[in-house]
């Protein structure tokens, strides 16, 4: 009997498995924290940081943090707050307005362009958002504090 085919076979499947498992873990996006290159802001623990992004404080060790909304792509928005937030969107919105109206203050800064997060970043160094890595990599001006997810 001639083995050849069936070993051929079965490297065969053993290289397409391996490339799209390759492709799966390249294509998998980190959600990570940035803020401004001259900011002197040091990471969070999970629970400072869903407490700020719910305004529930906003003093770390760098002083008042502003927390800005990244809202310039659905999907990591939503990830953010599943993964950071632990809320869905519908949500996080009426527990900031909520807040707003209750207590007063004012709801996180959101941004649905990224040239305007970004500038805004750079603008107020103790201010931190959420971005892509990938993202975060090849934008200027930022700098990487934490992985988030």
């Amino acid at each position: 009997m001639n083995t050849r085919p069936l070993i051929f076979v079965f490297c065969t499947l053993l290289l397409v498995f391996a490339v799209i498992k390759a492709g799966a873990a390249a294509e998998k996006p980190q959600l990570v924290l940035v803020t401004s290159k001259e900011s002197t802001v040091q990471s969070f623990t999970p629970a400072q940081l869903r407490k700020l992004f719910l305004g529930l404080s906003n003093r770390h060790n760098a002083g008042d943090i502003l927390p800005l909304r990244n809202m310039s792509d659905e999907r990591l928005y939503n990830v953010f707050l599943q993964k950071v937030v632990f809320m869905s969107a519908r949500n996080y919105e009426r527990h900031l307005l909520a807040r707003v109206i209750n207590m007063g203050g004012r709801r996180p800064p959101s941004y649905t362009s990224h040239t305007d997060l970004v500038r805004q970043i750079n603008a107020d160094p103790n201010s931190v958002s959420y971005m892509w890595k990938i993202t975060a990599r090849s934008t200027p001006g930022i700098k990487v504090l934490q992985k988030l997810w």
